[in-house]
């Protein structure tokens, strides 16, 4: 579960508190930090273990993921096949199936981690490793 804190830091900044370092946390701080230049996050997190759950996500999910995490997460072939400029019923193994096939969560969160703390986003996330009290 992750949910997110909003406050205006200083010269008019937002400064956001993402709880949760999962994929939806980090989704969610990629989505903030590329919508919002001048925007500052900073992650709490307690989890230092490796997450071995699955996600399926959506191809819009897949589409929208940036290039560096979305090569770490399929190699080229896949990456034609599933992300072609044709639309999403065509380029699925199924008609109709609008879900990608299965992401290692570990994986993801490692890649989507690495990329944040990459020079795109240079000085404005952070991490806390700790839990946060009154938050599940």
């Amino acid at each position: 579960l992750s949910f997110l804190l909003m406050m205006t830091a200083s010269a008019g900044r937002r400064l956001y508190m993402v709880v949760g370092a999962g994929p939806v946390g980090l989704w969610s701080t990629y989505k903030l930090l590329t919508s919002q230049p001048s925007a500052t996050a900073i992650l709490f997190d307690h989890r230092s273990a490796f997450r071995p759950q699955v996600l399926v996500p959506p191809f819009s999910f897949m589409a929208d993921l940036p290039p560096p995490v979305r090569d770490d997460m399929m190699d080229a072939p896949a990456q034609q096949v599933l992300l072609g400029r044709q639309a999403a019923a065509d380029v699925l193994p199924f008609p109709n199936v609008l879900h990608t096939p299965w992401l290692c969560t570990g994986a993801f969160c490692e890649s989507m981690r690495r990329y944040l703390e990459s020079d795109v986003f240079s000085g404005r996330i952070f991490y806390v490793n700790a839990q946060v009290q009154g938050c599940a």
